[in-house]
């Protein structure tokens, strides 16, 4: 895929992630949470795990590409797409691996998907397909309405875009 100038990469989490973002001393993306909403706001796509952004990007009418880390955010992916709001990236849906990572603990099996066939040109042809077929967005504006309409009179996304302002 080819880079765009205007595009920007957000991680949200704090320092914690910071490890897993970095090329030398360089910190490729993490930005505050106002900037994240505000990135959200102006997304045409939004490809995450399936974890909470998932649900961030459904609120605001963006479709999704999901590409998750665990089966219950393959299981989020799954309903944004049967919805018609998004996709779960099709090599996700292989059966987790078990393996075991010394970094987590040198005896405890993790089930992952620890070696997927995904390629630059299967992403884009998964984006491309989102942006290009109008009915994503539709869906994605529809389940935003109903997202809406279920949620409590407390909202902790309305909480943090106030506080950054």
């Amino acid at each position: 895929m080819r880079a765009e100038r205007n595009l920007e990469f957000a991680v949200m989490g704090g320092a914690r992630y910071a490890r897993y973002f970095r090329t030398g001393e360089t910190f490729l993306g993490m930005v505050p949470a106002q900037r994240y909403l505000d990135l959200l706001d102006a997304a045409d796509l939004v490809i995450t795990h399936g974890g909470t952004t998932l649900v961030h990007a459904l609120e605001r009418s963006v479709p999704v590409l999901c590409l998750p880390w665990t089966s219950s955010e393959a299981a989020w992916a799954v309903r944004a797409e049967e919805h018609g709001a998004g996709m779960l990236y099709p090599a996700y849906r292989r059966p987790l691996e078990w393996r075991v990572d010394d970094a987590v603990h040198p005896s405890t099996p993790l089930a992952g998907h620890w070696s997927l066939p995904i390629s630059a040109q299967g992403l884009s042809r998964c984006v491309r397909r989102i942006l290009e077929e109008p009915g994503h967005r539709a869906a994605a504006a529809d389940l935003a309405e109903r997202l809406s309409a279920s949620r409590s009179r407390f909202d902790l996304v309305d909480l943090v875009r106030g506080a950054g302002r």
